[in-house]
């Protein structure tokens, strides 16, 4: 046998996938939604927001504006991120604001 007549004895049968009977979607019946009962969803978890102040962390002061000031045009870094207080991503004139508005406030 030569080489160009092994060539042609190959055969490969696959199954064919162009070829597809089943109806289209918009032709099958619709079938009815059973009515689901209403309900509440359950309440997002509080989580406590301790990261304004690291010295005192319920508690806003001057060095808190100080800190936040000095970081100001900086990017965020795990040694910064406390500053970036409305987390957007960084350290700006919003941040600073929010901290001067809550000097001498605490949290719960």
């Amino acid at each position: 046998m030569t080489q160009q007549s092994e060539r042609q004895a190959r055969w490969l049968v696959v199954a064919s996938s162009h070829s597809d009977v089943s109806p289209p979607l918009r032709e099958l019946a619709l079938l009815p939604v059973p009515p689901s009962r209403e309900h509440r969803s359950r309440e997002n978890p509080r989580i406590p927001i301790n990261h304004i102040a690291a010295d005192r962390p319920n508690a806003v002061n001057a060095s808190d504006v100080s800190l936040t000031k000095s970081q100001v045009g900086q990017v965020v870094s795990g040694s910064n991120f406390r500053e970036d207080v409305n987390s957007n991503g960084s350290i700006n004139a919003a941040d600073l604001a929010l901290v001067k508005a809550n000097a001498g406030t605490s949290l719960p």
